[in-house]
C-alpha cells in the first residue's frame, strides 16, 4: 500500500467519524430533552411554559432525523399550547409542524394538506398568514402545478395587502413573474417586476435589493428582443455589483453571486447582435469576478457563453470544446435549466455542421426535456408530483430489499441475475436506439415535406400580394382624384371617377377570386396544367388590369401579337405577364411606353416586354436571377420578385433573360420551348367562338332553370356564378355550351353589358 492510498483511507475514515459524532451529538441532545421532560414537576407554576419550550426544541432536533417521532411531538406540543390558550401557536404546532415532518418523510400529499389546514385555521381566528399560502404555492410550483400555485399566491397577495406587508407583496410579485417567464409571457412578467421594483425603491427604500428586479427585467427585455433596454438594466445591476452599498448590505453574499450573472447576460445580448469583441469582454470580466469571489461553480456557465460566441462566429471546433466543458461542469448537478441549455447548444452546433440527424435528435431532446420540466398541463403536473412522491416513499424500501437480496442470494444466483440484467439492458438499449433512429428519420422526412409546403405557401402569398397591389394602387389613386373633384364640385369628373373606381374594384375582386380558385386547386405544390390558349384573349385579360393605372400616368401600353395560339398553363402564364407589365409600368416615367410582343419561332414561343424608362443598373443586372430562398423574397416587402418569375418560367419549360436597350429602357425576354401550336386547330376554335346562338324550345326551358338561379346573384359574385355554370348540364348542345362559355367570360371580366345581353338572349 503506498502513502497516498493510506492517507486517503485515513482521511475518509476521519470524515465518517465526524459524521457519526454529529449524529451522536444530536441523539444525545434529544435524549437529554426527553429525560428532562420526564423529570418535570407537573405542580410547578412554570411547568406548562417549560414543557412547551422543551417540546419545541425536541421537535427541531429530531424532525430531520426522525420525522415519525416528530409527528407525535407536534401532537404533544399542540395539546400543551391549547391548554395555555395560545391559539396561533397551537395551530402552528398542530398543522405547520406536521407539514414540515411530512415533507421530510417525502409525503408531499400530506405536506400540502396540512399547510392548507394551517392557512384555513388562521383565517378562522382572524390571524391570516400570507406566507402560509406562499409556502403552499411554492410546493405546487415545484411540481409544475402553476394554476394551483397562482391561486395560492393570489390569496397571499390579498392578506399582504390588508397587512401592508411590503416584503410579502414583493415576494408575491416575484413569484408571479417567475411563472410568467416560464410561460414565455414576458409582458406580464415585466408588469410584476415593475411592481416589485417600485415597492423596493419607494416603500422599502432599498436600492440594493431593487437590483434583483432590474436583473429579471433585463432578462424579460432580452427575451422580447429589446436589446437596448436589456443592456440598460444589466448595466444597472453591474453598477450595484461594484458599489460599496452592496458590500454593506446584510444579504451581500447571496446578492453578489446573483448580480454577477449580469456579465453573462450582457455577453449573450452582444452575441445575438454579433458584436463579438464586446461579448468576449463581458465573458472575461464575469470569469475573473467568479474566480476572485470564489464562485467556481458559476464559471461553467461561461463555457456556454463562449460556445454561443464561437457558434455565431462559425468557429465550430472551439464551440464544441466549450460545449463539452459545459456538459462536464453540469454533470450530476441535477440542473434542469442547464440540461435544456446543453441540448440547445448541441442542436445549434450540429445544425451549423449540416448534420441533420444529430440536429433533430438534440432538438427533440430539447423539446421533450423542456416540456417535461416546464409543461403547463395540470394533469401532467399531477403525474409528475405523484411520481415524485411515490419515488421518495419507496426509495428506502427498495434499498432495504436490495440489501436483503444481496445477502440472501448465493454467488451463482447473483451472477445469473447480473448476466440476465446485462442482456436485458443491451436488448433494451438496442431497441431504444432503433426507435430513436426510426423516429429521427421520420421527423427528418416530415421536416422536408413541411419546408416544401411552407415554400409553396410563400409563393402563393407572393403571387396574390403582387397581383393585387396594382389594382389597389389604382383604386387609391382614383379615390384621391375623386375626393379632390368632390371638393371643387366637378360633377362630370365625379361620375367618371366613380365609374373608374367601380370598374377597378370589380376587376380586383375578380382577380382575387380567380387567384384563390387557382390556389385552392393546388395541394402540396404548384402543378402545371398546359392547354391550348388564344394568345390575344389571354393578353387582353391581363391588359384590362393595367389600363386605368396606365391612363392615370399617361403611359402607353402597346401589344404586338404575331401568333394565334399557345400551349401553356393559363394561370402561370398570366402571372408572368402581370408581373413583367407591373414592373415596367412602375419603373418608367409619366408619358412612357411599354411594349408587349408575343410571337412564335419554329416550335417555340417568344414573349418580350420592354419599356423606355431608365433601365436596370449594371450591378443589379448581374445578380438579378441568382438563386435565393423564396421565403426571403416573400418577406422583403411582399412582392412576387423576378426570382419567382424565373422559377415559374422554368416550370413551364423555358428561360428568361433581362437586358438594357441601347436607346434607353429595359427588355425582358421569355423563351417557352415547344409552346407553339398549329394554326389549323386554332382557326377551328375561332370558328367555334363565332357560333350563332339559336336555341330550341327544350333548350330555352332548360336554360330558364339556370337563369332563375343566376339572377339570385350579382355579376361580381363570381364564385357563386361559376359554381352554377360548372354544375349546369348542357346535354351536349353546341349552342348551350357556347352560351355558357360566353357567360363565364362575361363574369370573369365583370362585363355587365355582355352579361345582361346573354341573359336576355336565352330568355
Amino acid at each position: 500500500m503506498n502513502a497516498t492510498t493510506s492517507f486517503t483511507k485515513h482521511f475518509l475514515f476521519f470524515i465518517a467519524l465526524l459524521i457519526q459524532a454529529n449524529s451522536f451529538a444530536q441523539n444525545a441532545a434529544a435524549d437529554t430533552i426527553r429525560r428532562q421532560l420526564a423529570e418535570l414537576n407537573p405542580n410547578s407554576p412554570t411547568y406548562l411554559d417549560t414543557q412547551i419550550g422543551m417540546l419545541g426544541t425536541l421537535f427541531l432536533s429530531i424532525v430531520h432525523t426522525n420525522p415519525e417521532e416528530a409527528l407525535k411531538v407536534s401532537d404533544q406540543l399542540s395539546a400543551s399550547l391549547k391548554q395555555k390558550g395560545d391559539s396561533v401557536k397551537y395551530y402552528e404546532a398542530l398543522y405547520r409542524h406536521k407539514a414540515i415532518a411530512y415533507e421530510q418523510m417525502g409525503d408531499y400529499t400530506n405536506n400540502i394538506i396540512y399547510l392548507e389546514k394551517y392557512a384555513e385555521a388562521l383565517n378562522r381566528i382572524g390571524k391570516s398568514d400570507g406566507y402560509a399560502y406562499v409556502d403552499i404555492g411554492n410546493t405546487y410550483y415545484g411540481f409544475g402545478l402553476r394554476v394551483l400555485a397562482k391561486d395560492c399566491y393570489k390569496q397571499a397577495e390579498i392578506i399582504f395587502g390588508k397587512e401592508k406587508n411590503i416584503p410579502g407583496k414583493c415576494t408575491v410579485h416575484n413569484n408571479f413573474a417567475q411563472i410568467y417567464m416560464q410561460q414565455l409571457q414576458y409582458d406580464s412578467a415585466l408588469y410584476e417586476m415593475r411592481q416589485t421594483h417600485s415597492l423596493r425603491l419607494n416603500e422599502l427604500k432599498d436600492t440594493v435589493i431593487a437590483g434583483d428586479s432590474k436583473y429579471l427585467m433585463g432578462a424579460c427585455f432580452q427575451n422580447l428582443k429589446q436589446y437596448d433596454s436589456a443592456r440598460f438594466y444589466y448595466r444597472g445591476v453591474l453598477n450595484l455589483l461594484n458599489s460599496s452599498a452592496l458590500q454593506a448590505h446584510t444579504d451581500h453574499v447571496a446578492l453578489q453571486e446573483e448580480y454577477a450573472g449580469a456579465y453573462s447576460r450582457m455577453a449573450a445580448v452582444f452575441v445575438i447582435e454579433k458584436k463579438w469583441d464586446s461579448a468576449a469582454y463581458y465573458l472575461r470580466k464575469g470569469i475573473a469576478f467568479y474566480e476572485h469571489a470564489g464562485y467556481t461553480r458559476r464559471v461553467i456557465y461561461a463555457y456556454a457563453g463562449w460556445a454561443k460566441l464561437y457558434l455565431g462566429k462559425g468557429i465550430a471546433d472551439s464551440a464544441l470544446l466549450n460545449i463539452r466543458k459545459y456538459e462536464t461542469g453540469i454533470a450530476g448537478s441535477n440542473n434542469p435549466d442547464g440540461m435544456i441549455r446543453l441540448y440547445e447548444l448541441y442542436a445549434e452546433y450540429y445544425n451549423s455542421q449540416n448534420d441533420k440527424e444529430n440536429y433533430y435528435r438534440y432538438k427533440m431532446l430539447f423539446y421533450m426535456y423542456n416540456d417535461s420540466i416546464k409543461g403547463e398541463s395540470v394533469n401532467e403536473g399531477n403525474l409528475l408530483a405523484s411520481g415524485s412522491m411515490m419515488q421518495l416513499k419507496n426509495k428506502s424500501r427498495i434499498e432495504e430489499q436490495n440489501v436483503a437480496l444481496a445477502q440472501q442470494e448465493k454467488e451463482k444466483v447473483l451472477l445469473f441475475a447480473l448476466s440476465g440484467l446485462f442482456l436485458f439492458i443491451i436488448t433494451a438499449g438496442l431497441f431504444f436506439l432503433f426507435q430513436i433512429r426510426k423516429k429521427n428519420k421520420l421527423i427528418q422526412h416530415y421536416n422536408i415535406e413541411l419546408e416544401e409546403a411552407n415554400a409553396t405557401k410563400e409563393k402563393f402569398l407572393s403571387v396574390i400580394s403582387h397581383d393585387l397591389r396594382g389594382p389597389f394602387n389604382t383604386l387609391i389613386g382614383m379615390s384621391n382624384v375623386l375626393m379632390n373633384n368632390v371638393k371643387v364640385q366637378k360633377l362630370d369628373m365625379i361620375s367618371s371617377n366613380a365609374e373608374a373606381i367601380n370598374e377597378s374594384s370589380r376587376k380586383a375582386y375578380v382577380l382575387l377570386d380567380n387567384l384563390m380558385q387557382w390556389v385552392s386547386l393546388q395541394k402540396e405544390k404548384i402543378n402545371v396544367n398546359k392547354e391550348v390558349l388564344q394568345v390575344n384573349a389571354v393578353v387582353e385579360d391581363v391588359l384590362l388590369l393595367f389600363r386605368s393605372q396606365a391612363m392615370a400616368q399617361s403611359i402607353t401600353v402597346q401589344k404586338e401579337i404575331h401568333t394565334l395560339s399557345i400551349l401553356t398553363d393559363k394561370n402561370l402564364f398570366q402571372v408572368l405577364l402581370r408581373n413583367l407589365l407591373s414592373n415596367a409600368v412602375r419603373h418608367i416615367p409619366v408619358g412612357g411606353t411599354v411594349q408587349l410582343c408575343v410571337k412564335s419561332s419554329e416550335k417555340n414561343m417568344l414573349v418580350v416586354v420592354q419599356d423606355n424608362g431608365n433601365g436596370i443598373d449594371e450591378e443589379t443586372l448581374k445578380t438579378l436571377f441568382m438563386k435565393k430562398e423564396h421565403t426571403s423574397i416573400a418577406r422583403k416587402g411582399g412582392g412576387l420578385g423576378l426570382l419567382l418569375v424565373q422559377e415559374f418560367v422554368e416550370q413551364l419549360g423555358g428561360t428568361i433573360k433581362a437586358e438594357n436597350i441601347p436607346s434607353g429602357g429595359a427588355r425582358f425576354t421569355i423563351l417557352l420551348y415547344n409552346a407553339a401550336v398549329e394554326n389549323s386547330g386554332q382557326i377551328e376554335t375561332q370558328r367555334d367562338t363565332q357560333l350563332e346562338l339559336i336555341f330550341t324550345a327544350d333548350e330555352k326551358e332548360k336554360l330558364s332553370v339556370l337563369i332563375r338561379e343566376i339572377k339570385k346573384h350579382e355579376i361580381f359574385d363570381t364564385t357563386e356564378l361559376r359554381k352554377c355554370l360548372d354544375e349546369f348540364d348542357t346535354l351536349g348542345s353546341p349552342a348551350m355550351k357556347e352560351w355558357v362559355r360566353r357567360l363565364a367570360l362575361a363574369v370573369y371580366h365583370a362585363n355587365n353589358e355582355q352579361f345582361t345581353k346573354l341573359i336576355r338572349l336565352a330568355e
